[in-house]
């Protein structure tokens, strides 16, 4: 049974520069924070970190149709150009959360079989501030 709730799988989605992404198949959100070693001789023989740099990605999957500019043409130029631009990883449902920023296309690629359509991934980094507030 499928659900209404507002960060279902189904209902993800991401905006590039205001404009969905169509024919997603999937999505991510991926949130790291690096740490720094700050271990000294009164450490009694224990490792002790402190964070330092945070870091967000956001992956898509999705149907390569030429029909659909903010698939195929706007990503690749966007990549080609190395334009950085507002992401947004939600749902777009009023009340649910999003996650949000400048980022640039680090990776876009593109795999089809033989017998089956061609489909592409995409990985957003976002550079600077993370917005993270309510649709």
């Amino acid at each position: 049974m499928a659900t209404k709730e507002t960060l279902y799988g189904r209902l993800t989605i991401i905006l590039k520069s205001g404009v969905q992404i169509d024919n997603l198949l999937s999505t991510g959100l991926k949130q790291a924070t690096a740490s720094r070693d700050v271990t000294t001789k009164d450490s009694n023989n224990r490792k002790e970190s402190r964070p330092t740099i945070q870091s967000t990605t956001m992956d898509f999957k999705f149907y390569a149709s030429p029909n659909s500019a903010a698939n195929f043409e706007a990503l690749q130029t966007s990549k080609d150009q190395q334009t950085i631009e507002t992401w947004r990883f939600s749902t777009g449902v009023a009340g649910s959360k999003y996650w949000g920023g400048s980022g640039f296309i680090t990776a876009l690629d593109f795999e089809a079989a033989h017998d089956g359509t061609l489909e592409g991934t995409g990985t957003v980094e976002v550079t600077g501030d993370v917005t993270f507030g309510t649709v």
